[in-house]
């Protein structure tokens, strides 16, 4: 089961901070669940930051968004080092089709993703 945990009161998914010049949200994500977990507890009080939602997978919490001033992800940056990826949240763009079409099956089943009769390992 996957889900989130609201650690506001009030605000919904896709709501930005309002009102609050300077604020942005971000997404916080690790390879490693519990460095994720941890984190997620110590972030409450901390100056410019606020705990939005805590994203949860079936391995356990999948990901942070806070809302924060620029300084405070710096500050956050580089407190945690490459364990963590922080990414401002801003909508998904929609995909667009390319040039080639999509990718079609062979006659064996196969699939040419890239149309030019090539494919590539384990897509056999």
């Amino acid at each position: 089961m996957t889900g989130t945990h609201d650690a506001s009161a009030g605000s919904s998914a896709g709501e930005t901070p309002a009102g609050e010049p300077g604020r942005a949200w971000y997404i916080i994500g690790s390879a490693n669940p519990g460095l994720l977990a941890d984190l997620a507890a110590r972030l409450e009080g901390r100056d410019g930051l606020r705990l939005q939602r805590i994203l949860r997978t079936q391995s356990g919490v999948g990901g942070v968004v806070v809302e924060a001033t620029p300084d405070a992800i710096a500050r956050l940056r580089a407190e945690l080092g490459p364990d963590f990826v922080i990414e401002e949240d801003r909508p998904l763009e929609p995909l667009t089709p390319t040039e080639q079409g999509p990718a079609t099956p062979t006659d064996r089943g196969e699939t040419d993703l890239a149309g030019d009769g090539v494919v590539p390992p384990g897509c056999r």
